[in-house]
């Protein structure tokens, strides 16, 4: 991706990663959304700024119910980069908010005031990036009107992947109601 950025910017286009973006759209799955959501909580620095950089631009409605379900990974905040990867996760999750179908816009929703609630000093620096991804996906949620995508229930097929996704998910989700699929 970064070498086709760098093309690109020598050429003033985006046409290189468009295509990259949309051959990976086409071959992707909820599995390898997974793997590129656990890279985005990784210990390893390069290993979650990399699948973030990809997370954020493949994920999508068909997809999006992976990265909630790692927002609400009771472990997720256990590790020592807890705080990074669910900011990481935050940021992937943003860019859907405002196309967001019935019940992934529900779910950001409420996932998004359950780590709200969770914060207890919104001024700690190490939550900077979080509070911020926080407030962007709020911002971005408001966008859609009362007769976008919020209003439109995911198709079913869509909705039985993220459901068997999140049913399956280890650990056990314990606050299953901030992702009903």
């Amino acid at each position: 991706m970064t070498r086709l950025v760098a093309i690109d910017k020598s050429t003033n286009t985006t046409k290189n990663l468009d295509g990259f973006i949309s051959t990976f759209r086409n071959n992707d799955s909820i599995g390898t959304v997974s793997v590129l959501s656990y890279g985005t909580r990784s210990e390893v620095s390069d290993l979650r700024l990399n699948s973030l950089s990809i997370l954020g631009n493949v994920i999508d409605n068909t997809t999006v119910c992976v990265a909630l379900a790692h927002l609400n990974d009771p472990t997720l905040l256990d590790s020592p980069n807890g705080n990074n990867g669910r900011a990481n996760l935050l940021a992937a999750i943003s860019v859907v908010a405002p196309w967001a179908y019935k019940e992934n816009f529900e779910n950001i929703s409420r996932t998004v005031k359950a780590i709200k609630d969770s914060i207890m000093n919104r001024d700690d620096p190490t939550l900077k990036y979080t509070v911020y991804a926080l407030n962007n996906i709020n911002d971005r949620l408001e966008t859609q009107k009362p007769n976008s995508n919020k209003s439109v229930p995911m198709p079913d097929k869509w909705r039985a992947n993220c459901q068997a996704y999140v049913q399956n998910f280890v650990p056990k989700i314990v606050t299953i109601d901030n992702v009903r699929y």
